[in-house]
């Protein structure tokens, strides 16, 4: 059977400590994330009151095999503290005490009314963050106004940086405490994940555009450049995307190039993508150019770089390439250059400049302890995924939700990634198993058994693995279909019953 043991917030033993009258009537594990959530309960009698109850709110806590080996692990996510007929819980998934508010505004911008989005800076309650952690929330409002915003944030957090014990009457009177634990996993959902790394672009529409390669006798058009800003720099680049078109059918490439910068002007190029004429629209559209590196890998430091875009071969006025500018300079990080210097007009190119990562170092990075692994004692990878992507991220998600991404998405051979929080608190990020390794089954019982019928403890980590269903075939499965008797345990809960494990 399963005790609960309790630690305090620094992770040092608990003085509250109850597995004699405190029983585990559930707990969960996940192939996403490991421990998932548990429940215990009791009856009070005098051994808690509310205000002890509430101060184990986010103390970690294991629950332990009566081997003395620990079968899950997290923190207690909530409290429910029955006194009579008077019934208070309170829930830390109702916390947060760092809160960010979106806002729409309309100003006037060259001559046009457009709506932009803004965001306030976070509003911290640092108190709250030392008892609880960082626990973020984001407010999105239509539009408004910077003052309306502030005051936003200030009542929001003001509400809610500390638990709420919220009371409720029931008809018939219990003695009963009850604590909800969630495992650490959870936690990457308490904070917004936010990259600037792989990205830099200018995506204002404003009018104008220009011709690349049109005239055999003024060469002004044969290049146009644009000069771009790293603002965090080291990455690869991976892609560039540009707003182009082609006039007249031309049979050869429209190239784009990254150069450095030589004193304020384009210097030596350092990778190239290039596009068929025939693959480009007579409309402006946004395609991508991907980027081929023939010597030494390329890696984008902080400053200055240049984009050349330009004809692979001939030039004719009646068949050549355009692209699209912003001839309202909205693009603060850099201008645009015919070959000879400064476009005139003044001019910005339309660009995007995308970088890549490898997802699992990503994953990394989502998980450390300056984004969304506060409580983790660090990430352990037992696999390179091989698959690369851009590593921009906008803030918009938290770090729980970009490293299911990163998972769903598999490895370079399409199998599935898993993680799991370890005892330790590391997470874990491993390959999905084949179902041809399955050694476990699924016994008459619905008990998950090792090979000799013998249901397993519940400190054994089977979650992610594969089981064979017991049936028609006897224990040893099918010999026709190897597939098909098989079950990839993606969740498996506790029987307190028979102190077993089960497919959830």
């Amino acid at each position: 059977m399963l005790k609960p043991l309790f630690y305090t917030r620094a992770y040092a033993c608990n003085p509250f400590q109850a597995d004699s009258w405190l029983k585990v009537d559930s707990a969960r594990w996940s192939v996403e994330g490991g421990p998932d959530v548990a429940q215990l309960s009791g009856i009070s009698n005098g051994r808690i009151d509310l205000a002890r109850a509430l101060s184990l709110l986010r103390c970690p806590v294991e629950l332990v095999h009566e081997t003395g080996m620990p079968a899950w692990w997290g923190y207690v996510g909530a409290v429910e503290f029955s006194n009579g007929n008077l019934s208070v819980k309170a829930d830390l998934d109702l916390l947060a005490n760092r809160i960010k508010v979106h806002y729409q505004t309309l100003p006037l911008q060259a001559n046009q009314w457009t709506s932009i989005s803004i965001e306030t800076a976070w509003n911290d309650n640092l108190i709250s963050q030392w008892v609880y952690g960082i626990k973020e929330k984001i407010i999105s409002l239509q539009e408004s106004t910077a003052l309306q915003a502030a005051g936003f944030s200030d009542l929001t957090l003001q509400n809610d940086s500390w638990p709420i014990a919220k009371p409720r009457v029931t008809a018939v009177p219990d003695w009963k405490v009850t604590f909800t634990l969630r495992g650490w996993w959870s936690t990457l959902g308490w904070r917004f994940y936010s990259q600037p790394k792989g990205l830099v672009q200018n995506s204002y529409d404003g009018p104008g555009s220009q011709k690349v390669g049109s005239n055999s006798t003024d060469l002004n058009d044969m290049n146009v450049y644009q000069s771009f800003t790293v603002e965090s720099g080291g990455w690869a680049p991976l892609q560039v995307w540009l707003k182009c078109a082609m006039k007249g059918y031309p049979v050869d490439y429209l190239q784009v190039d990254i150069c450095e910068d030589d004193a304020g002007a384009p210097g030596a190029g350092l990778c190239m993508g290039q596009i068929a004429g025939g693959l480009l629209t007579t409309a402006l559209t946004w395609l991508s150019f991907e980027l081929m590196i023939t010597g030494d890998p390329v890696t984008l430091e902080t400053g200055q770089y240049w984009l050349r875009v330009h004809r692979s071969s001939d030039t004719a006025y009646w068949k050549h390439y355009v692209v699209k500018v912003d001839e309202y300079e909205s693009y603060a990080g850099g201008e645009c250059w015919l070959t000879d210097g400064p476009r005139s007009p003044a001019a910005d190119l339309l660009f995007r400049v995308c970088g890549g990562m490898e997802t699992t170092d990503q994953i990394a990075d989502m998980a450390g302890p300056s984004s969304g692994g506060q409580f983790l004692a660090g990430v352990r990878l037992d696999v390179a995924s091989g698959v690369y992507t851009n590593p921009f991220r906008d803030g918009s998600l938290t770090a729980l939700q970009e490293i299911l991404v990163h998972l769903n998405a598999g490895n370079s051979s399409g199998v599935k990634m898993a993680a799991e929080v370890t005892a330790d608190r590391y997470l874990r990020v491993y390959l999905q198993p084949d179902p041809s390794s399955a050694v476990l089954y699924i016994n008459s019982d619905g008990l998950i058994a090792d090979q000799g019928g013998n249901a397993l403890p519940a400190w054994m980590p089977v979650t992610g693995e594969w089981a064979i269903v017991s049936g028609a075939w006897g224990e040893s499965g099918s010999q026709y279909q190897q597939v098909r008797d098989r079950v990839l345990l993606g969740v498996v809960e506790y029987d307190p019953v028979s102190g077993g494990l089960r497919p959830g």
